[in-house]
Order: structure tokens, then C-alpha cells, then sequence
């Protein structure tokens, strides 16, 4: 499957310790609905880590679980340091 890419501005948070955070709440829905759109699959839910440094080429991993319960790995790139991401479903190990 192809990488898909979205092309999402998430506000980014500043943290208490004056770190600028992720809006992964705001990728999730984006993400899940891509998945479907994809592959046909209904997918219920994606969680992403809350405690994503905003980075440019920075990588994190978010879980999406289908209606039918089956989990699968999502691989998140940061293309920049203004919260644009692209997303691939991960290969099963």
C-alpha cells in the first residue's frame, strides 16, 4: 500500500516546561478516516501519544482498531515544525 500523506496544520501546545507539543488529538480523526477511505476498512478508533515534541522529521507511532477489533500500527512523520504530518499504516512484523 501506498504511503498515504495528509497535509493537517496542528496547532501546536506549549507544555509547562516551555516544550512545543503535538495536537495529536486533532490527527487522530484525520488519520482514521483516511485508513477507511484506504482500504474499505471501518476503523472505530486511532490513539496517539499525547507527548509529541513538534520536530521536523520527528517520527511517532499511533494505534488504529477496526470494527472487527483488529489493531494495526500507524507510523507518523512530522514533514515539518508547524504540525504537518504524513501517515503509512505499518508492515505486521
Amino acid at each position: 500500500m501506498k504511503p498515504a500523506a495528509i497535509a493537517l496544520l496542528l496547532a501546536a501546545l506549549v507544555g509547562a516546561c516551555g516544550t512545543a507539543k503535538l495536537d495529536t488529538d486533532r490527527a487522530e480523526p484525520a488519520i482514521r478516516a483516511g485508513i477507511t477511505r484506504q482500504t474499505g476498512v471501518k476503523i472505530d478508533s486511532v490513539h496517539c501519544p499525547d507527548d509529541v515534541e513538534v520536530q521536523r522529521g520527528g517520527r511517532f507511532r499511533c494505534e488504529a482498531v477496526a470494527a472487527d477489533g483488529q489493531r494495526a500500527a500507524v507510523e507518523v512523520t512530522q514533514r515539518d515544525d508547524e504540525g504537518n504530518i504524513s501517515w503509512r499504516l505499518a508492515k505486521p512484523r
